[in-house]
């Protein structure tokens, strides 16, 4: 019993670490999410989609969601950053919109912008909401001036 506790107790350190390191991988991206999401409140979720210099698949590399951080990106995310083209999935009475939009040297990423409480008749808003807010996201990351990841 003492051995499973300690074990439980291990095992959460482990994942706390691991946490705290997806969290500070790459923190200016992970800054400029988080403040961008502090000034939008219907963000459910905002993620970078990126392949970092030191890999060679996209991943989510900055999220406002830590769970989320280091998750290969999904089909709909790259086939925004192929296509340069927006998809929109919903879910429930959320909207997630996939932005294609460019990194400090101009190669495609992508960004995701999950927004709260859109039903259906609503979806031509939500999607140009999407596509200000990850406008704004790729404002900030050139004016960084250098890669963030």
């Amino acid at each position: 019993m003492m051995l499973r506790k300690l074990f439980l107790v291990f095992s959460a350190c482990l994942a706390w670490q691991a946490c705290l390191a997806a969290e500070s991988a790459f923190p200016e991206a992970q800054e400029i999410v988080e403040e961008i999401v502090a000034g939008h409140p219907n963000v459910v979720r905002l993620t970078i989609h990126a392949v970092p210099s030191e890999d060679t698949m996209s991943r989510i590399i900055a999220c406002n969601v830590p769970e989320k951080l280091g998750q290969a990106s999904d089909p709909e995310d790259l086939e925004a950053m192929r296509t340069s083209k927006t998809t929109v999935l919903r879910e429930g009475e959320n909207i997630d919109v996939t932005v294609p939009i460019t990194d400090w040297e101009g190669r495609p990423i992508a960004t995701g912008v999950t927004l709260a409480g859109r039903d259906a008749s609503d979806d031509q808003a939500a999607v140009e909401e999407a596509q200000a807010i990850a406008l704004e996201l790729q404002e900030s990351i050139r004016a960084a001036g250098h890669p963030l990841w």
